[in-house]
């Protein structure tokens, strides 16, 4: 009898296990959605981007019918979906063992152990400087700096010290006083600083610790009056050449070609948070250029999001 019941309560026990994990349906759910102009303003190029990456220039934007905002902003792709560096200028690009970063983060109550540093062939400011860390406080994309996103870097100063592929050495970390090359000042702006600006990057979205699986996917649109749903349908006023609908394809963000936008794509670095779009502006033929180069920007101004998403499943 005892045996009997034990069987009975393991049957049961089975049943509503398999009841519980009967699905009825799936659906994408909201997960976060950034406004266009929001995008990371801590990672950094070593050079200016249109420099350092193969763009499509104006005659191949027009040979090829691609939209013409494309021209001197899209980053090419190679079949897997890593960005194209121009080829003369790669022996210019560091060596990435050789690579030292330091911050000056603006606080001279820290300064105890800090060391005096300067731009190159820049001496009238000194600067304070602590050395980072790779894996802590700054890893590598892209070839592109990025720098913790737990920090407030507005009024960090950020330089950085290496050999380039090609030998030759930039700056000089060994000495009392370093001389770094120097990627941002603090406080700068497009006006005052366009050079040190346009070294910061603004293709890079940060969606914070949310932890993204295989399933998880971005939408690209705009919202009317910041209202309503997501309009994902390019509007007639946008230049999309002869064979692009859609903004996935307008941004290029299904890099494996697959028909979906999901965490395959080479987009996502699900290790850092970030989504980074392969082009220098990628709203710049959407928005304007105005959201890269004002520290401010009025409800008024923008219109679009970059939305995540993941599929949520209803369960009995």
């Amino acid at each position: 009898m005892k045996r009997e019941l034990i069987l009975l309560v393991i049957l049961l026990i089975i049943a509503g296990c398999c009841e519980e994990s009967t699905v009825l349906e799936s659906d994408y759910s909201f997960l976060i959605e950034i406004p266009s102009f929001r995008y990371t303003d801590n990672c950094f190029y070593f050079e200016q981007p249109e420099i350092m990456y193969q763009t499509y220039s104006e005659e191949e934007v027009v040979g090829l019918g691609l939209p013409s905002g494309w021209a001197n902003n899209a980053i090419k792709l190679d079949n897997e979906g890593r960005w194209y560096l121009n080829n003369e200028y790669y022996p210019n690009l560091p060596d990435f063992y050789t690579l030292r970063v330091f911050i000056d983060d603006g606080n001279p109550d820290n300064n105890n152990s800090a060391i005096d540093g300067y731009e190159i062939d820049v001496l009238d400011t000194v600067y304070h400087f602590d050395e980072c860390t790779i894996g802590v406080d700054f890893n590598i994309e892209n070839f592109m700096l990025i720098i913790q996103h737990d920090i407030y870097i507005n009024k960090y100063a950020i330089g950085v010290t290496y050999t380039q592929n090609d030998g030759i050495q930039v700056g000089n970390p060994d000495s009392s006083s370093i001389e770094v090359k120097l990627l941002k000042k603090p406080f700068q702006d497009f006006i005052n600083n366009p050079e040190y600006w346009n070294l910061q990057a603004r293709n890079s979205y940060y969606y914070g610790n949310v932890f993204l699986y295989g399933s998880a996917r971005i939408i690209i649109g705009y919202k009317n009056d910041h209202a309503g749903p997501l309009i994902t349908s390019i509007p007639d006023s946008i230049d999309t050449g002869s064979n692009i609908y859609t903004f996935a394809d307008y941004l290029h963000l299904d890099t494996n070609e697959d028909g979906l936008v999901t965490t395959e794509d080479t987009i996502f670095f699900l290790s850092k948070f970030l989504v980074q779009l392969p082009f220098i502006y990628p709203f710049k033929s959407l928005e304007g250029m105005y959201i890269y180069q004002s520290g401010f920007i009025d409800i008024e101004d923008w219109n679009y999001y970059v939305r995540i998403e993941d599929i949520h499943i209803y369960r009995e």
